[in-house]
């Protein structure tokens, strides 16, 4: 990649047909990468690592799951379709986690409740914009 900003990638054997692999770190680590990049994990930190496609085979950037700063260790300075990868992973995998609530309708024949049609809202008068009294 020709880049001067600075980008952290690393080379893992996973098959070929997998775009990201969630991970947790064992222990602390800096892993150095191009043009000064560091990225810094602590042990127990969850991340993701997203294929770089164009940094050729078995090379992968690592997305922490962090607020507040970069999250992904490519070059770019926005948001990156890596960081949009996981992040549409995460709510797809929330949204199978939601529970499911039964939906629970009663019918109510009111032509039967007495009460409910002679409850006049207005006092049996007629409608007027002006009350005479």
């Amino acid at each position: 990649m020709a880049t001067t900003r600075g980008y952290v990638a690393v080379n893992f054997s996973f098959d070929s047909r997998t775009d990201k692999v969630a991970m947790t770190a064992r222990k602390d680590m800096t892993i150095k990468g191009e043009n000064g990049a560091v990225v810094t994990l602590k042990q127990g930190e969850k991340f993701t690592a997203v294929r770089a496609a164009s940094l050729g085979e078995n090379m992968w950037y690592i997305v922490r799951d962090v607020t507040g700063e970069k999250k992904c260790s490519c070059a770019a300075t926005k948001p990156c379709r890596h960081e949009k990868l996981v992040a549409a992973a995460k709510v797809a995998q929330s949204q199978d986690k939601l529970p499911v609530q039964p939906v629970v309708s009663k019918i109510v024949d009111i032509s039967k409740r007495r009460d409910m049609l002679s409850a006049p809202l207005n006092g049996n008068r007629p409608f007027s914009i002006l009350r005479v009294s």
